[in-house]
């Protein structure tokens, strides 16, 4: 389907139709055709039009309240998602044209995609098909902007409506296995009410169930800046110090993009989509290896990572709680939740992170990659189990010793249980122990490239 995009009436009063046409002011048009470049970057099907009429319409008489609102949160969106070698600007109340260099026509209007059902995401609450209003433009004059409405079903970029269903998750019993930190005490009734009336919602759309999706689904993936990122996953033996046996394992990922595992500040720059992604490989990834390793025997149980980012957002959440379960019914003695990416989340945040979490694991413990008190601080009072950090590379024993005690110091008034992942060998379990430590994790050998 071909259309002509012109700009709307500057006055309105109410939300904006999606109408077919969009006349631009000459004013609008010259700049964006100056910024546009050449020719090539139509022929090459990089130029989009995003639309943001789902928003607009859910907004109703809003959106004229709203509107500055809106464009000023999708504009640092884009700058953030789009990079340095894009070029975007808004035409009109609910259009802004995009200019990408360097892609494929396939990537540009992915990445596009992506950034608009994040807006959607945020303003509406959900992805419906017809609201993904995407245009590939092919002409532009100076008196109109030629172009054809890209159809995402067909280019397999599109998620399903959710379905309405509504499902009830219960808490499961409390058994053995787990951390068990001293002055720990039950979960008051009150928060197990507030953590099943947060799950009311329906389930994820059909097509990010994860009960049938292949882990093909999830990694590798493009990410909202245009790169291809792989999510690695091994298991490392879980050991409890206290009575030194194996009690599971952990799920220990690695995510790589084309130059290598991302850092830390590679990660935290991923969108919020990506990280749920990753999230969602990490566990799907997992529990393939897990049955691969034991041949479809139960583990006693498995230490999960969850990031704080897919745990808050209630779309991400569910589909997480789907994987959480499938993982549950993969272990005897139940599942410890781990949250990761805590770094500046206020603490009223974590709070309600922990409670919704917790109706899906026996044990709820906090990953922290530095033992510093700005870090541990919000984490007190929170009913945490444990908390866990690696071992830092190349300690000789008496380093290690060392940097364990000021570990369990540092650790004790948040949550009473330390976790070292990655020790090795598995005789500086005893060193772990002595100072304070209540598990470790065996560093495992590298995931392989499969992975």
């Amino acid at each position: 389907m071909t259309e002509t995009l012109q700009h709307p009436a500057a006055a309105r009063t109410s939300a904006p139709a999606p109408a077919s046409v969009l006349k631009l002011d000459p004013a609008d048009l010259a700049d964006v055709l100056e910024r546009l470049g050449g020719p090539s970057a139509l022929s090459a099907g990089l130029v989009n039009v995003i639309g943001l009429e789902g928003v607009a319409e859910r907004f109703g008489t809003r959106w004229t309240l709203r509107r500055e609102l809106v464009h000023a949160h999708v504009e640092r969106l884009l700058e953030r998602h789009l990079g340095d070698a894009a070029v975007f600007q808004r035409i009109g109340e609910v259009h802004y044209v995009v200019v990408q260099a360097g892609r494929t026509r396939v990537q540009a209007q992915g990445l596009c995609l992506r950034c608009l059902r994040e807006i959607l995401h945020h303003f509406v609450g959900q992805v419906r098909t017809p609201d993904l209003r995407l245009h590939e433009v092919t002409r532009v004059s100076r008196d109109e902007v030629v172009g054809h409405r890209v159809d995402v079903g067909a280019a397999g970029l599109a998620e399903q409506d959710a379905a309405p269903e509504t499902r009830s998750f219960q808490p499961p019993a409390n058994t053995g296995g787990g951390l068990t930190p001293a002055g720990t005490g039950p979960i008051a009734p009150t928060d197990i009410v507030a953590e099943r009336r947060s799950f009311a919602p329906g389930p994820p759309a059909p097509s990010v169930r994860a009960s049938l999706l292949p882990v093909s689904q999830w990694t590798p993936f493009v990410a909202s800046n245009g790169g291809t990122v792989r999510v690695s996953c091994s298991l490392e033996p879980v050991i409890k110090l206290a009575g030194s046996e194996r009690i599971g394992f952990r799920l220990a990922r690695q995510v790589l993009g084309a130059g290598g595992p991302l850092n830390a500040h590679e990660l935290r720059n991923l969108s919020r989509a990506d990280i749920a992604r990753v999230d969602f490989a990490t566990i799907a990834r997992g529990l393939e290896r897990l049955h691969a390793q034991t041949g479809g025997d139960k583990s006693p149980t498995l230490v999960a990572p969850v990031s704080f980012a897919s745990l808050s957002n209630q779309r991400t959440r569910e589909t997480l709680v789907s994987l959480l379960q499938q993982a549950r019914e993969g272990v005897r003695l139940g599942l410890v939740c781990e949250i990761c990416e805590l770094d500046g989340v206020p603490p009223s945040a974590l709070l309600t992170a922990v409670s919704l979490i917790r109706p899906f694991c026996v044990r709820v413990i906090a990953y922290v990659a530095e033992l510093q008190p700005a870090v541990l601080k919000p984490l007190k009072g929170l009913g945490l189990a444990g908390v866990s950090v690696e071992s830092p590379p190349n300690l000789g024993d008496a380093e290690f010793l060392g940097w364990a005690r000021e570990a369990a110091r540092a650790v004790k008034p948040v949550a009473g249980a330390l976790v070292i992942y990655r020790v090795h060998p598995r005789e500086r379990g005893a060193l772990a122990a002595l100072a304070g430590a209540s598990h470790i994790s065996l560093q495992a050998f590298p995931a392989s490239s499969d992975g």
